[in-house]
């Protein structure tokens, strides 16, 4: 009988044990005592992208023929201005917008086409009506004929300091120079510069003077 009530009472014993022992938690924590944190997992926020590496010689020459290719078609080309083209390791993206969901569906089929194209990460949205100004894309031999223009805005000791504000776009050989200068003589020199250089039908002078 001893050995019963020993076996009967012990639980009751643990029970009162785990009570008391919950009732003084919430005393602890007021009094300021340390509490071991209870664990949780941590939700971190995922690192902002890093932005584009420069295309290598390979896929600078896969955009560039990706880009003639848009522009070789006339219904894509009328979208051309708000579509921009990068390559990594031969898969182009494409993003930017196109009016509808045919011209998308053309636009992936005519890039897919071009040679050494491995596949086409379509980042394109539906959009009717693009907000603010839309440039047209430049194909190979404007883009060289920008780069040009840029290089000789940037050599130009009078220029060095307004190269970086003015923007460079070409068309069909005509050249748009456009952004801010520090002074009119800046302004008329950049586009006499522009002018000279090989290639250059004519040259679009947008450029604005700052505080003017």
């Amino acid at each position: 009988m001893k050995f019963l009530r020993i076996a009967i009472t012990f639980p009751s014993f643990l029970l009162a044990a785990a009570c008391s022992k919950a009732q003084a938690l919430p005393d602890a924590a007021g009094s300021g005592l340390a509490i071991a944190p209870v664990a949780h997992a941590s939700f971190e926020r995922p690192a902002p992208e890093s932005p584009p590496l420069p295309e290598s010689p390979m896929d600078a020459l896969i955009s560039a023929r990706v880009r003639d290719a848009i522009l070789a078609d006339r219904v894509l080309a009328m979208d051309s201005g708000t579509v921009q083209v990068a390559t990594s390791d031969r898969v182009v993206t494409l993003t930017g917008s196109v009016r509808n969901a045919e011209t998308r569906r053309r636009m992936e089929v005519v890039v897919e086409a071009v040679g050494s194209v491995v596949r086409v990460d379509d980042r394109l949205r539906i959009d009717p009506n693009p907000a603010g100004p839309v440039t047209a894309m430049e194909s190979s031999v404007d883009r060289a004929i920008s780069d040009r223009v840029r290089l000789a805005l940037e050599e130009d000791r009078a220029l060095a300091r307004d190269a970086a504000n003015v923007r460079v776009t070409t068309s069909e050989g005509v050249v748009t120079l456009s952004g801010t200068v520090g002074d009119p003589t800046a302004k008329h020199r950049a586009v006499v510069v522009a002018s000279a250089v090989g290639s250059v039908v004519r040259v679009v002078d947008e450029l604005r003077v700052r505080g003017g």
